[in-house]
């Protein structure tokens, strides 16, 4: 089956909506992100088999591709905030010089690259609201489980099925269907 041949700025429009839809304000912003979504769905194009066993549509392939690399990010920057600096670059590299400053080194000093950075007050402002939104008595106890270890805990599918010796796709299904609830109610 031939595929259609797509533009490269066409791929960008997709990974802005993906950002858009599962990704951050800030990630708009980065063409680095952008491209690193982009790829993934090109990756995915070019993996996808219409004679695969799953029987997913190339469009699931994309969605799948983009969102991962969405998440891939997200942690990536999470892991960099959650670890801080190493300790050599706010070392004084002499006696009576002033301190090494990594802001100083960014090629990108606009305002917008360190102000969305999300502080510690902020994820737990946001965490406090998610817990808030999971205390109402529209979830189900699963789906209460369920979103509580992946948005509160952190945890991913993956270990939120070990916990609660359940199949991944039960802890997909519960977290969709939390999800809708918590949108309807919000």
């Amino acid at each position: 089956m031939a595929r259609d041949m797509r533009t490269l700025a066409s791929y960008l429009e997709e990974a802005k909506a993906m950002i858009l839809k599962w990704g951050e304000k800030w990630m708009l912003k980065d063409d680095q992100v952008l491209g690193q979504v982009a790829s993934s769905i090109m990756r995915a194009e070019n993996d996808y088999d219409p004679e695969h066993s799953s029987g997913a549509s190339v469009v699931t392939f994309r969605i799948t591709y983009g969102k991962r690399e969405i998440w891939n990010v997200y942690r990536k920057k999470k892991s960099m905030n959650d670890k801080g600096l190493h300790f050599s670059i706010d070392a004084q590299h002499d006696k009576g010089s002033k301190p090494f400053s990594f802001a100083e080194t960014l090629e990108d000093k606009s305002p917008t690259f360190l102000d969305d950075i999300v502080t510690d007050d902020e994820l737990e402002e946001k965490k406090k609201r998610v817990r808030d939104l999971l205390d109402d008595s529209y979830l189900s106890p699963k789906q209460r489980e369920y979103l509580t270890a992946k948005y509160v805990d952190g945890l991913s599918s993956k270990e939120i099925a070990e916990k609660f010796s359940v199949s991944k796709q039960a802890v997909s299904e519960g977290l969709s269907k939390g999800l809708n609830k918590l949108r309807e109610i919000t």
